[in-house]
């Protein structure tokens, strides 16, 4: 419990970084806390001073380095797999992988995840590229679309994705830069900006 709740100061005051990306411990408005190891990820889903840690630690998803929950689902991205996995945390004891998609291509270095309505937005580190997951079914989440690195597109190497509203900004590590990428269309990521 003790480390727990070191991970829990280190996420709330800043004091290190977990990864490339903040992200990468998620809480949400039922006290759910994921953080990340190797292999596998901890979920607590009571108030920290509680005694309730479970651990998921199925071979999938593998390499996790990023997580995002929402409702009764944590959103992992692998960057080893070069996937997304979706696992129904409703019953903390005993986490339930639902669903998964692989490509090696558009998830290439799946690193940091965001989920805003149903879909996910990945940052897929090596691919050079903003994934778009449709995962309006769990069970069955789809390829929806994606925006890659140009002369214009500041995207090499994206470690860290933040959506808000019509909007995901990008931390891009390659080009030392954030990418503002217009998500309006899911299906069709587009340039906004970049800083």
């Amino acid at each position: 419990m003790k480390q727990a709740l070191i991970v829990l100061a280190v996420f709330i005051f800043g004091v290190a970084p977990l990864g490339y990306c903040d992200t990468q411990l998620t809480l949400d408005g039922n006290n759910k806390v994921v953080s990340l190891d190797t292999g596998n990820f901890q979920v607590n889903v009571s108030p920290p001073w509680h005694k309730g840690a479970y651990y998921y630690t199925n071979p999938d998803p593998v390499g996790p380095y990023g997580v995002h929950v929402a409702g009764k689902y944590a959103y992992v991205a692998a960057d080893a797999e070069h996937s997304l996995t979706i696992l129904d945390i409703s019953d903390p004891e005993n986490p339930v992988l639902v669903g998964e998609i692989t490509d090696a291509v558009n998830l290439k270095g799946a690193g940091s995840v965001q989920v805003a309505g149903d879909y996910a937005y990945v940052a897929a580190y090596t691919a050079d590229a903003l994934t778009v997951v449709d995962v309006s079914d769990p069970h069955d989440p789809q390829y929806a679309g994606t925006l890659t690195a140009s002369s214009v597109r500041l995207l090499d190497n994206p470690s860290c994705v933040f959506v808000s509203g019509q909007h995901a900004y990008v931390a891009s590590t390659g080009d030392n830069a954030v990418e503002i990428i217009d998500i309006s269309d899911p299906t069709d990521p587009s340039h906004s900006g970049a800083i």
